[in-house]
């Protein structure tokens, strides 16, 4: 999750269905530099208990996945970093700052 991302994005590589094309869309990135967008796709998302589909533009990021502001948004979550919780429809799910080194290979 990254509150200073405006769209949600997900790396290319992990997508094996059909993206949407995104004609002459520039995803401008976090240092700056410009990305290219391969397209859009609709992906479930699961945070907790909670499954919804989201769009999520496809890019050649480092990350595998950026859930951004539009995600929070839409889904009407709060985010309260100084008790570290994301809410959701009064059911509240801890954050974790960084990367947990059991999900990488």
């Amino acid at each position: 999750m990254d509150t200073d991302a405006s769209h949600s994005i997900i790396r290319s590589d992990l997508i094996a269905k059909e993206v949407r094309p995104l004609p002459g869309a520039i995803l401008k990135t976090a240092t700056g530099e410009d990305s290219q967008v391969v397209g859009e796709v609709t992906c479930k998302v699961t945070v907790g208990n909670m499954t919804v589909l989201h769009s999520f533009i496809v890019s050649q990021i480092v990350d595998e996945v950026i859930i951004g502001v539009d995600f929070l948004m839409d889904q009407g979550i709060k985010i309260d970093l100084n008790e570290n919780i994301m809410e959701y429809k009064n059911i509240e799910v801890p954050l974790s700052i960084g990367y947990n080194s059991t999900h990488r290979s």
